[in-house]
């Protein structure tokens, strides 16, 4: 019987470092040197120095230059970490693996050589290697890791033809990169492999690549060519998102799903959808400004929200007979019944009226700068969220008798909606529905709402005039805050019962002295003495006509009269000839600036009989 006895020796110091034997091979423990120039050697004590261990030389600044010897088969995990002064090292010819981290951050190293020898580089191997301009990864290497030349300075690089795979982030940021050719070995492009090479002008990609994953080639500003080629099956979410050069996209025929915002804000005039898509997903296409049209195929069953979002030379997008799941109607993108408005073009100019039938049209008008009057029919129930948000173009909106909701943010900021008569069916208005919305001057809520959101008219800096309908019961937080103009509110009702806090906050800034508007209640109501902490100059809507003083009657020609009244009060003075069938006709709009304002009417005489009359909010 023979006897094999495997001793691990205790670490040893000697010259520059400390190490350990094992089964007969010396790994490097650490750098113990005072810097400059570091050579390991290939054997002591007679045993070949193969592994340099985790942390070996970690954050050794004073490290200028290193000789790895060709024994050397294994560089483990940081082994140079935060060597940021380290500019030369040369590998010996004999190694197979680069560990995680090995070389991070060494921002003074220019080049490297990797040997052909090598077949692993860890993860974030040469990550924030800054310097590094010259690198040529070698033909044996079949794995790189994820970020492994993550902000160096190449400006061209040679992936080998053995490689399967690109990992996750590989060259991101590599911002000196121009070119890159993906060889036809490569079956996946890792997400954000080469995104912001934002100096990349050309991209090859080989003819085995399935899967190009997400933000792949993302912020490649000054990319403007690409040809995805028929064996790539996916295209990942944000996989060309601001290429902003980018004109030409070729897509591959056997292409299934285009993911979240792939093509954002690319330049193509137009595109081609291979009969093999199945799936363009939420703002796939958002922001491409230059696409004039769309035509969807048969085989497209699922188109994304805001999938063309904010293309603004988008005029039409067409859908074959054939497609079950989708319609066009005028280049509108519908549902396959029509009952969901589901894109509406925004490089359309003017106005638009939503056909009866539909019921819902989502977010299908969001960010629409070209769109400046829509009806809508009875059919519609509901203005959903963000509806028209950031429509700026948007002066006026007809609501059909079935509204009863307008959503959160559904007219935010749409700075140049002026004529706005909230229809007689809507019961709540959302929080922020109207924020922003700077071109209001009068708001009438309508006597079926009960509910005014959070924010619902934040900051309407030009609205002078509110009347609140006699149902409303619950305004929320802020919900009139910073309304600066705002001069008079008129509630028709009772007091609310729920009140937020600050609902008149910065209100009436340029009418001094008061920061809040003058508001207005109709006798007979009630709950206002609790809530005078939020509404605290509240007095009766009482507009009248003394009849006593030498005010009323003719006067110069003219018959007149005074009007007296709260101080902002608008009073319409309208008039009729017959009491028994009365038409009544506004006459002229008054605000009681002062509290009083006199009327007078030079055409009396041009009637038998005239009656007058004064309505308010």
């Amino acid at each position: 019987m023979q006897l094999l006895l495997l001793l691990a020796l205790p670490t040893v110091v000697e010259a520059q470092f400390t190490f350990t034997t094992n089964n007969g091979a010396i790994t490097i423990m650490s750098y113990t040197g005072s810097g400059g120039t570091a050579t390991i050697p290939s054997s002591t004590n007679g045993f070949p120095v193969t592994i340099i261990a985790y942390g070996a030389f970690y954050d050794k600044y004073n490290l200028n230059n290193v000789s790895i010897p060709n024994s050397v088969t294994n560089i483990g995990s940081e082994a140079f970490y935060l060597c940021y002064n380290l500019t030369n090292v040369t590998i010996g010819s004999n190694l197979i693996s680069i560990g995680s981290d090995a070389f991070y951050d060494c921002s003074s190293l220019p080049s490297v050589t990797i040997p052909n020898s090598v077949t692993t580089i860890g993860s974030y191997a040469f990550y924030s290697c800054s310097s590094l301009t010259n690198v040529s990864i070698p033909n044996s290497a079949t794995n790189i890791g994820n970020y492994a030349f993550a902000q160096c300075a190449m400006t061209n690089i040679t992936i080998p033809d053995k490689m399967i795979n690109i990992g996750i982030g590989v060259f991101e940021w590599c911002y000196n990169l121009t070119s890159v050719t993906i060889p036809n070995s490569v079956t996946n492009i890792g997400s954000s492999a080469f995104s912001y090479c934002y100096n990349m002008t050309n991209v090859t990609i080989g003819n085995s690549v399935t899967n190009i994953g997400g933000a792949a080639f993302a912020d490649c500003w000054k990319l403007q060519s690409v040809t995805i080629p028929n064996s790539v099956i996916s295209i990942g979410s944000g996989a060309f998102n601001d290429c902003y050069s980018l004109t030409n996209v070729t897509i591959g025929s056997s292409v299934i799903t285009i993911g979240n915002g792939a093509f954002v804000d690319c330049s193509m005039t137009s595109i081609t959808f291979p009969g093999s898509l199945a799936s363009i997903e939420d703002s796939a296409f958002a922001i491409c400004d230059k696409l004039t049209n769309i035509a969807i195929g048969s085989s497209i069953t699922n188109i994304g929200n805001f999938a063309f979002q904010s293309c603004l030379s988008l005029t039409s997008i067409t859908v074959v007979a054939s497609n079950p799941t989708y319609s066009s109607v005028a280049g509108v993108l519908f549902n396959k019944s029509k009952t969901q408005l589901i894109e509406y073009p925004c490089g359309k100019i003017g106005s638009y009226v939503i056909s009866n039938g539909v019921t819902t049209f989502g977010s299908a008008f969001e960010d629409d700068p070209n769109l400046t009057s829509v009806t809508l029919p009875n059919s519609v129930t509901n203005i959903g969220s963000d509806a028209f948000n950031n429509c700026n173009a948007l002066t006026n909106i007809v609501f059909g008798n079935g509204v009863s909701t307008i959503g959160d943010e559904a007219f935010y900021y749409c700075s140049s909606l002026a004529n706005l008569t909230i229809g007689s069916s809507v019961t709540k208005i959302g929080n922020d529905a109207f924020y922003l919305c700077t071109g209001l001057t009068g708001i009438t809520i309508p006597d079926s709402v009960s509910s005014i959101g959070t924010d619902a008219f934040y900051s309407c800096s030009n609205l002078t005039i509110v009347t609140v309908g006699k149902s409303v019961t619950n305004i929320q937080d802020n919900a009139f805050a910073y309304c600066t103009r705002l001069n008079s509110v008129y509630f028709k009702g009772n007091a609310p019962t729920v009140v937020g806090t600050n609902i008149f906050f910065s209100c009436r800034l340029y009418n001094p002295p008061f920061n809040y508007p003058y508001f207005y209640c109709l006798p007979g109501s009630t709950g206002w003495s609790l809530l005078m902490s939020q509404i605290p100059y509240t007095t009766t809507w009482n507009p009248q006509v003394p009849t006593t003083n030498n005010t009323f009657g003719v006067r110069t020609n003219r018959f007149g009269f005074t009007i007296t009244g709260n101080i902002g009060i608008v009073v319409v003075v309208e008039a009729c000839t017959n009491l028994a069938n009365p038409v009544w006709q506004p006459l002229q709009t008054n605000t009681l600036t002062g509290g009083t304002f006199y009327f007078s009417d030079s055409k009396w005489t041009n009637y038998h009989s005239r009656f007058y009359g004064l309505s308010w909010p």
